[in-house]
């Protein structure tokens, strides 16, 4: 069913334009569909765990993959990601940053999709999921190790990036980048090994953890985990679960913190 302009809040400059717009008919291409996925990771006793949900229904039924579903016309990108975050998990009212779009042909066996992708980092202790609506079980799966191996030729170099998380199942997807330098450089990604999740979700959960792995570093993400005011050594504690490394005193004084005059710590 078509609809009307003045669903969208916006109301025609002249007659000749709202003629148009009474006769547009959005049935005349064919459209992509939009969902919206949501990657929460949680630092939890033992490393940096992410939420899977195991699919109830076809196409991909028994595989896990991140949360998500098809938008309503009435709600936003955001709002679909954290309604369907709820239905499927049953969490709600977290703070959610958009990591990017995906939108390979044939993502979707059913249609044509794009999808955007939402991601998260908090305290695994207040976070209590369960499985709800389309998704048949959850599972936390703990990253416990990433891998990127380069091979340069001239001004073209490929990235296989692989992360290993393990939980009830254990998944090692892996994701290849053809890098070309010179003037503009671009990238392409692919998807070499799904490690049997769902749709493209290999690539979205290899995206939404270099997202939480730079927002780390460089921005004050880490406040949902560590709250306004922390000790060094839980911020230690945050850094070595996301980058699997150590953590040197010279790596803090790269990022956006303080210390105050208690001995404590803040972002700025």
């Amino acid at each position: 069913m078509k609809t009307p302009f003045s669903y969208f809040g916006y109301e025609p400059e002249s007659e000749e334009e709202k003629r148009f717009l009474n006769d547009y008919n959005p049935e005349k291409w064919k459209k992509a569909s939009h969902t919206a996925d949501v990657a929460v990771f949680a630092l939890s006793e033992t490393g940096l765990e992410l939420l899977l949900v195991k699919r109830g229904g076809f196409p991909y039924k028994g595989h896990y993959c991140l949360p998500g579903g098809f938008i309503n016309m009435d709600e936003s990108l955001y709002e679909t990601a954290a309604r369907e975050l709820e239905e499927e998990t049953g969490l709600s009212g977290i703070p959610i940053f958009q990591v990017g779009s995906f939108g390979r042909p044939g993502r979707d066996p059913r249609d044509r999709n794009i999808t955007t992708l939402y991601t998260t980092i908090l305290n695994k202790e207040d976070l209590h999921a369960k499985a709800g609506d389309d998704a048949a079980d959850t599972d936390w799966v703990l990253l416990t190790d990433v891998d990127e191996q380069v091979i340069e030729s001239g001004d073209t170099a490929e990235s296989y990036f692989t992360l290993k998380l393990e939980g009830k199942n254990v998944f090692t997807p892996e994701i290849r980048t053809e890098i070309h330098s010179g003037r503009y450089r671009t990238e392409k990604k692919e998807i070499t090994d799904t490690s049997s999740l769902a749709f493209d979700h290999a690539l979205e959960i290899a995206e939404a953890y270099r997202f939480i792995k730079k927002e780390i570093l460089t921005s004050y993400a880490g406040i949902n985990v560590l709250g306004e005011t922390f000790r060094i050594s839980a911020l230690k504690k945050l850094l070595k679960a996301v980058l699997l490394e150590p953590v040197d005193d010279s790596m803090l004084s790269l990022m956006p913190v303080r210390k105050n005059s208690d001995g404590s710590y803040t972002y700025i």
